[in-house]
């Protein structure tokens, strides 16, 4: 019982912070009294250190306690992350992409993320102050384009006058964006459109266009909800893969039926 009387303390004081937290971070909507008496059992049930395993790997091994407090897309190092959902961003983590050009309807720490990963990267965004902030930032492989009107933004594609392996909306003007990334993208290249659950008539269009959508929904940087970062796919689409890629809180094991 003092274990409960302990976890219920815990809760009211989260619950007090969380409450101006709210003001900062997008949220759905609070737990009801019920829903907190749900989790109470569970964590009564269960005891507390699973409860606290799963704060522990999301919060800290993710990074995402860090990025909240600092309201940026980075990883558990301080390392920039792409603002997209942890499952889209550990697939990322698995292909090569040394070889890759990447093109970007939007600049952020998903640019500095593939500068550090891609050959070369080409950025538009149309918040002057923003696009300063990365252009502070930039490596020589990453050039941040400043386009301001929506004719100018969307047209900085086609004006590139080549084909790209990756496009990434994550911009403004999404779905004149999606018409512009299907002309421009590579035979053998994918599209990734975040906040693909905000924008369906977008994912529709891609999907008209013969692409394969592939959903990664969940948690990600800052955020304490869940959306989705869809990759969509030519049905030629080549991406070497990485060695075996470490799990983040998972258990390292090779099982042996596996050889």
């Amino acid at each position: 019982m003092a274990r409960m009387s302990g976890l219920q303390s815990l809760v009211r004081q989260v619950s007090r912070k969380w409450s101006g937290l709210k003001r900062k971070l997008f949220y759905p909507r609070d737990l009801h009294p019920g829903q907190v008496t749900e989790l109470l059992e569970h964590a009564r049930q269960s005891g507390p250190s699973q409860l606290l395993h799963l704060i522990h790997l999301i919060e800290e091994l993710q990074g995402h306690r860090g990025s909240a407090n600092k309201q940026q897309s980075i990883d558990a190092a301080g390392a920039p992350l792409p603002w997209f959902t942890y499952p889209a961003i550990a697939y990322l983590g698995q292909i090569d992409l040394r070889d890759k050009m990447v093109f970007e309807f939007g600049a952020g720490h998903s640019s500095l993320y593939f500068a550090r990963r891609a050959k070369q990267v080409l950025t538009v965004d149309n918040d002057s102050s923003w696009q300063a902030r990365i252009v502070s930032q930039a490596p020589p492989n990453l050039h941040v384009l400043l386009r301001t009107t929506e004719k100018a933004y969307v047209q900085t594609l086609a004006e590139t006058g080549q084909t790209w392996d990756i496009i990434v909306i994550d911009g403004r003007w999404r779905r004149r964006c999606a018409d512009a990334a299907v002309q421009a993208l590579s035979q053998t290249g994918m599209i990734v459109l975040d906040n693909a659950d905000w924008y369906p008539n977008t994912a529709q269009t891609l999907r008209t266009a013969d692409l394969l959508q592939v959903d990664f929904t969940g948690l990600g940087p800052v955020n304490y909800y869940q959306w989705t970062t869809s990759f969509f796919l030519r049905r030629g689409t080549q991406f070497n893969r990485l060695n075996h890629q470490h799990v983040i809180g998972g258990l390292d094991e090779k099982r042996t039926d596996d050889s």
